[in-house]
Order: structure tokens, then sequence, then C-alpha cells
């Protein structure tokens, strides 16, 4: 038995030349008929991983990140969103202060950054994808001060929806979706804050809640949004009097409800960062008692209705966060006197981009199990604002030179492939679709054994040939028994930054196809 025959010629050195145009779309193994190209599936990673595209590249982990590239002339990155297999970039000067937000798009496969959108706001803060489509709040307006706008891209075109001018809505902070409706959180100009609602994917909004007090001489906001527990939650500052009573609102879809956690007399906070992690809602901020400062003029913020216009002295407030279960919020230890700038998720792991006042310096931290801990520092002066998980790594936008960091590769792993069979006689040539960036190199190596069950005996070989452009190179069966083939794809690389990225790996088998090849 000729386990390895001697047409098969496939070097185990780098494989060059491999254009696009050899990925076959729907590459099937045809049971009725032994000799069908057969696409083969990934198995039994190791250092590697595959995408939800299907390709296969090398680990990444954010237990360090690198910096990969300068976004934009603006000062922040304060939003990602990945939307159709590419990176959506928010940058601006400073939100809510500083007129226009530009979108960027980043384009892993090409590795290009372009400008493709400018917003007529004061600033970007919020973009999320839903439903094939992407979404961008409107901060400020500068054309209109009493409408609130939306902008879509559809991939091909983007639209402006202007909204609530009956409500003079003054700012849309941030969009979520809940039970196949889109949902944004709004404050106007008449010291309300109003949540919208869409039912036909942001083309039309109506106000389904919306939260005031009488005689309302500051501003009242609902900002960011969370789905948690199968209902909406909007973080709710009211500054009606000239304080701030921190809390939530509750939205089940139909009827929204405030939720004031922070009662205790020596407990108000001051929002940083609201959102998920991993199963928990966390609201972080600044936690400490009413303060008053050594010139008696009251913070800005008091701690509940309950205790508006008390005026006590006490220690500054501090940063924190605290996980909401729907009714109270409990400390969180690791995070205190520390800020989280925004929370993501990596491989389904919490994620958070944290900044320590007190030592001037910034991190990411991962929650493994009910733990928190840092896992990679942040360059001094960096802070960071946007956290998404993009083609197998995890990017984080920044200020203050609106950079952009990503978690790097490995620099080796594999991958076993699909076992197939051929019979006595038969021919397979093997096609393989892969982009090698420079500083990377793929190897392929075989093993081969009359049954699956002594296939799983031998070990892959290198064939020792060297390295060949050549596109097609096969297999035969010389033997008069069956044949298991099997295949090990290794990836290496040399540059963090970069990974080859095998798309697939197919056995061609019809015979005349073998024929118009030779």
């Amino acid at each position: 038995m000729n386990a390895l025959p001697r047409r098969h010629r496939l070097a185990s050195g780098p494989l060059k030349q491999l254009p696009a145009s050899l990925f076959a779309a729907a590459l099937l193994v045809a049971a009725a008929h032994p000799c069908a190209a057969a696409k083969l599936s990934f198995r039994h990673l190791d250092g590697a991983v595959v995408l939800p595209s299907g390709e296969l590249v090398l680990e990444s982990s954010p237990a360090g990140m690198i910096f990969a590239f300068r976004a934009t002339e603006w000062k922040r990155v304060t939003a990602l969103a990945v939307f159709m297999d590419k990176l959506y970039i928010g940058a601006c000067e400073e939100p809510s202060v500083h007129e226009s937000g530009d979108v960027l798009v980043y384009d892993g496969g090409a590795g290009e950054v372009k400008k493709i959108y400018t917003v007529r706001e004061q600033g970007l803060t919020r973009m999320r994808a839903f439903g094939g489509r992407l979404y961008v709040a409107g901060a400020d307006s500068t054309t209109d001060d009493i409408s609130g706008n939306v902008y879509i891209f559809d991939g091909v075109e983007w639209s402006k929806k202007t909204f609530g001018n009956e409500k003079k809505v003054a700012h849309v902070w941030d969009l979520a979706a809940l039970g196949g409706k889109l949902y944004v959180s709004t404050s106007t100009r008449t010291r309300y804050g109003v949540l919208w609602e869409s039912g036909d994917g942001g083309d039309t909004w109506k106000p389904v809640y919306e939260y005031t007090q009488p005689g309302a001489g500051f501003p009242i906001y609902l900002e960011d949004l969370a789905v948690y527990g199968g209902r909406l939650y909007s973080w709710l500052e009211d500054h009606a009097h000239g304080a701030v009573d921190a809390g939530l609102v509750e939205f089940d879809g139909k009827e929204g409800r405030e939720i004031f956690p922070f009662e205790d007399a020596d407990t108000r906070v001051t929002l940083s960062s609201f959102g998920l992690a991993g199963d928990e809602l966390y609201v972080c901020g600044d936690f400490g008692p009413f303060y008053v400062s050594p010139a008696q003029k009251p913070f800005f913020f008091s701690i509940s209705p309950s205790y508006r216009g008390r005026k006590r002295s006490g220690r500054p407030p501090e940063p924190g966060c605290c996980a909401f279960d729907g009714a109270g919020c409990a400390p969180v230890p690791f995070f205190k006197n520390k800020r989280v700038d925004t929370f993501g998720a990596f491989n389904g792991t919490p994620v958070a981009a944290v900044y320590d006042g007190g030592r001037e310096r910034s991190f990411l931290a991962v929650r493994e199990g009910n733990e928190w801990k840092e896992t990679a520092a942040l360059p001094p002066g960096v802070r960071g604002l946007a956290l998404a998980q993009y083609r197998g790594r995890l990017f984080l936008g920044t200020m203050p030179d609106g950079g952009v960091y990503v978690s790097p590769f490995g620099n080796e792993g594999s991958a076993v492939l699909d076992a197939f069979p051929l019979q006595p006689g038969e021919k397979c040539r093997l096609s393989v679709d892969a982009v090698l960036p420079e500083s990377t190199r793929l190897e392929i190596r075989s093993r081969g054994a009359e049954t699956r069950e002594l296939l799983e005996r031998e070990p892959f070989k290198e064939t020792g040939d060297a390295a060949t452009p050549e596109l097609y190179e096969s297999f035969e069966n010389n033997s008069a028994a069956g044949l298991w083939i099997q295949l090990e794809v290794v990836l290496k690389s040399d540059d963090p930054l970069f990974s080859p990225v095998v798309r697939a790996v197919s056995c061609d088998r019809p015979e005349e196809h073998f024929r118009n090849q030779q």
C-alpha cells in the first residue's frame, strides 16, 4: 500500500502564488460519486481559529495590545462596529463640544483605512449594527437645534433620518435593539429624557417613554442603552433642580419605570460607562457621599430625590463599578478607585478598558469566571474608548491621538482537516485558496493509511520537497486497497500584526478535470 504515493508532490514549505480564483465556493463531497470535489473542514485547532466567514487564521490574545494604525486626524476614536465583514470606526475631536465626526472603514482583508462619511453633529459617540444596517447616533445636530438625527448606512448609501421636532430633541445618545424594534435615547431642549422606538429599521420614530420633573431648570438625560434580561435599560441623569439623581429606566417593550438603586445617604454615582459585561449589567462612575467643596459650593450632584438640595460635607467621590441585578447594584471590588471607559467582549469573555487615575495609567482587564484581572497595559497617556472583536482580534479605539490598537497574532498555529478516502486507482488534486501577507508562511503536511483507525496512529509527515509555486499537486492510490488521506495546515508569522488567511482547502477528484490539467 502506497500511503504517500509518488505522484504526491505537495511541499511542506511555503505555498506561494495562491490567487483567489482558486477559491471553490461550494465544493461538497458527493456520497453517490466517489470522484466529487471535497472542500475540507478545519478540525482540531491548535493556536489557530476559524472565523465566522469560515477562514482560518492564527489565534490572537488580548494579553498584549499593539499599535495597529492611526485611523484619523481627530483626537478620539469613540466608536467601533463590525458590519458586512468590515470594521467601521467613529472618530471626532471631543463629543458634544467640537463640530463634525467622521465614519471610517477598515477592511481587514485589504488592510486599508479610509473615510467614507461625515456627520454634521458636535462629535460622534455611538455607532451600532442591527439587522443589516449600520446606525450612527446624532450627538448634537449642527444644522437643527430642535430635532434629532440618526444616520443609516445599508452598505451602499447613507441616509439621515430626522425626528423629534415635536419634543425639541437636542441629543441622540445611544441606540439598541429589542424584540425586533430599534430604540434611541435622547434629551430635549424642554428638559425631558425621551426614549424613541422604530418598527421600520429607523425610517420613522415615535416616543414611547418620557421622564421629566416639574419646574426643571437643568437638563434630564436618558443616555447609554443596554439590553439585559430581555429588557431595555437606559442610564438616567436627572439634573432638574441643579443636582443629579442617578438611576436607570427599565423598559419592557411596552412601559418604562424608573429605578434608583443609589438611595443610601452615603452613596451616589455619576456615570462614566454603562453596559453589559458578559451576563451582568455594570454601572461605572464616581461613587460617594454628596460632596461639598471647601468653598461650600455644592457639587452638581445629589443622591436621590429624598436628598435633593441637602448639603453634606465629606470626602470627594471615588471611581468604581457595581453590578446591577434588576433591583440593587453590588460593588465590584476590582474596580474600586478605577474608572472604566468602555466594555466589550472577546470570544465571549468580558473585557474592559480601565483608567487608574491614582497611578495615571490605562490597561485592559478581562473577567475569568467571577474574577477580573489586568491583562494588557496601554502606553502612557493613552485611554481606551471603544472595543470590538473583528476577524479574530480585539480592536481598541483610543485617545488622544486617534490610534487603534489590536491584540497580536501568535507566531504559529495549525489545523487538521477532514480525512478523505481514495479508492484503488483514484486520483485527487489539491487546491488551496490562501492569502499570505509579507512575513507569513503556510505549510501543509499529510498522512495516509488503509483505514481511518490506522490513520489516527500515523504521524503527519513532511515530504522534504522544496517550496513550489505550482497550484495543483496530486494524490494517487496505486494500491489494491482503499486509502485514507488527511492533511494538516500549519500557519506561521514573524509579525504579530499579520497572519496567513486560509480560505479553503479542497481536493478536486473528477477524472475529466484531472486529465485536463495534465
